[in-house]
């Protein structure tokens, strides 16, 4: 099924187990970003995906309306109700890719409906810190677009020396034309790569 977010329901009883389980501490992490940045509170990921024990942190630009404004999901989730989630999902699918092994992120996490500056998404950097740090079984990491690519290796360059990250293995910088890898159940790593791409090597420790 795809776009469960417009079920009243469904997104209630999403919102209900935001703090439990696998997500719980990185909702949590979440709240605390609310807290501290004038821009507000971003998103929470959904129930549905990997939380603590996901393998792949999938990164986007920012989020959408349908994901933190006034008529959003409050979840940064590929059921949606937009096209950009659904795009998501099905690629995802299609892919072979499990949605209990990944986090949705955002270069910029908080949710302003606009076309992040540089400066926003230096800003972003610090949380993605935080969060990979609650994400001891993260492999990879998939960057979505080419403003992502070069903020998340920017980014995940900065991180790449901070004691303990795994992000910089066997990572490649991902755009529409990328490279999307990610291990799979019984292989140690598959890539789904599309015609013309041309893959960037991961910053390296």
């Amino acid at each position: 099924m795809t776009r469960r977010m417009r079920d009243e329901a469904y997104q209630a009883d999403q919102w209900i187990h935001r703090y439990t389980g696998r997500v719980a501490a990185i909702n949590r992490f979440i709240d605390e970003l609310g807290v501290e940045n004038e821009a507000g509170h971003p998103p929470y990921i959904p129930p549905i995906c990997g939380g603590v024990d996901a393998l792949a942190l999938s990164i986007s630009r920012d989020p959408g309306p349908k994901a933190g404004g006034i008529k959003g999901s409050g979840f940064l989730s590929i059921e949606n109700d937009d096209p950009s989630a659904e795009r998501m999902g099905r690629f995802l699918r299609g892919a072979g890719i499990d949605y209990r092994q990944v986090v949705p992120w955002n270069a910029y996490p908080w949710y302003f409906n606009g076309d992040p500056t540089a400066e926003q998404l230096c800003a972003g950097v610090e949380p993605l810190r935080g969060l990979i740090g609650l994400m001891p079984r993260l492999r990879v990491v998939l960057l979505h677009g080419p403003r992502q690519a070069r903020a998340g290796s920017s980014s995940c360059a900065s991180i790449s020396t901070w004691s303990g990250s795994g992000v910089s293995s066997g990572c490649r910088h991902t755009t529409r034309v990328g490279r999307h890898c990610i291990p799979r159940t019984g292989s140690s790593a598959n890539c789904v790569k599309p015609a013309s791409a041309t893959p960037a090597p991961w910053p390296q420790r």
